[in-house]
C-alpha cells in the first residue's frame, strides 16, 4: 500500500511515491480513475478537500524465443506475451531425426515444463525480456520381427529398440534341415546384412516402426576365382559344412567365398585375401 500524502492547497503536490505492482510498469498519477488528468510533482494542488490519485500501470510485455536443443531441421517462430494475459505458445516446427518432440523446458537439460501450443501466462515479471524455450525429444523405439523364411522348426522371438542406443539382435532361434543360419536381410532374397545376435544402431527413424529381418541359409559353399568382367573364372568344388577347396586362381583375378541360397542360387558373401595366383589354390573350410 502506498501511504497518504499532506498537500497544501494552491500549492504543488511535490515529491510523489513511486509504488510497484508485480508485472507491470508504474506511468504516474491521476486524479481520475479513467486515467484523464495526470499529476506529477509540479501540478498545482486545486481541492481544498481529502481526495484520492490514481496510479496508472501498463501490464510489461515479453518474447518468447525457441531453441530447437538439437533439432535436425525446421523453425518455431518467437511469440510476444503480456503479462496477465494467456496467450498460447508458439506450435512447434522443430524436427529432429529419430526422435519426436515432447514439449518445452526451460533449459537444454531440463524437463519439459510445456506442451505444444500450450497457452501460457506470467513467464516473466520483467519487462521487455527475452524467454528462451528448450525442444525437449524422446528418442523413438521400434520393433524388429524375424522371419524364418523357410525354417521347419524354431522359433525367434522380437525385439525392441531405440534410436540411438546400441542393442543386439535376438539370437536365432530357427532351424532349418540340411542347413546352415547364415545371418539376416532386411528381404528374404536379400544379402547377408546382420549377423547371429549382432548389436545394431537406428535400423529406422520412425516411430512405433516393425522391421522384418529374414534368415538367410547356406546349403553349400564354393570358391570363385572371378576375372571381373572376362571369361577367365574358375569355380572350386562344393562343400557343405568342412572340407577342402581347390581351384586354379589366375593372377588379376579377385577370389570370392559364394553360397547357395534357399533358391538354389550362388550368393557373393565375402572378398578374401590371397597371396598365391597362377596356380592350384587348396585351402581349409571350416563352416
Amino acid at each position: 500500500a502506498v501511504s497518504d500524502k499532506t498537500v497544501t492547497y494552491k500549492n504543488t503536490y511535490g515529491t510523489l511515491p513511486t509504488p510497484t505492482k508485480t508485472g507491470y510498469t508504474f506511468n504516474g498519477w491521476y486524479k481520475e480513475s479513467g486515467f484523464t488528468n495526470q499529476v506529477t510533482t509540479s501540478t498545482t494542488v486545486a481541492s481544498p478537500a481529502n481526495h484520492t490519485l490514481y496510479a496508472k500501470w501498463t501490464a510489461n510485455t515479453y518474447t518468447v524465443t525457441y531453441d530447437g536443443n538439437g533439432a535436425t531441421g525446421g523453425n518455431t517462430a518467437n511469440s510476444s506475451h503480456t503479462y496477465d494475459v494467456f496467450h498460447t505458445l508458439t506450435t512447434n516446427g522443430f524436427t529432429k531425426t529419430g526422435y519426436t518432440f515432447s514439449g518445452w523446458a526451460t533449459s537444454a537439460s531440463g524437463a519439459a515444463v510445456y506442451t505444444n501450443g500450450q497457452s501460457v501466462a506470467n513467464l516473466t515479471t520483467v519487462n521487455n525480456a527475452t524467454i528462451t524455450l528448450y525442444a525437449k525429444w524422446t528418442p523413438n523405439t521400434y520393433t524388429i520381427t524375424y522371419n524364418g523364411n523357410g525354417a521347419t522348426g524354431g522359433s525367434t522371438v522380437n525385439s525392441s529398440h531405440t534410436y540411438d542406443v546400441t542393442s543386439a539382435l535376438t539370437p536365432n532361434g530357427f532351424t532349418l534341415a540340411n542347413s546352415l543360419f547364415l545371418g539376416w536381410s532386411t528381404t528374404p532374397t536379400g544379402e547377408i546384412e546382420y549377423t547371429d545376435g549382432q548389436d545394431v544402431i537406428n535400423l529406422t527413424e520412425e516411430n512405433y516402426a516393425t522391421i522384418p529381418l529374414y534368415a538367410q541359409w547356406g546349403k553349400f559353399y564354393r570358391l570363385y576365382s572371378d576375372q571381373d568382367g572376362g571369361d577367365n573364372d574358375f569355380i572350386s568344388n562344393v562343400l557343405f559344412y568342412d572340407g577342402h577347396f581347390s581351384l586354379y586362381h589366375p593372377a588379376g583375378n579377385t577370389l570370392k567365398l559364394q553360397r547357395k541360397d534357399i533358391n538354389d542360387n550362388w550368393r557373393y558373401v565375402v572378398t578374401l585375401s590371397c597371396d598365391y595366383s597362377n596356380t592350384v589354390i587348396k585351402t581349409q573350410f571350416d563352416g
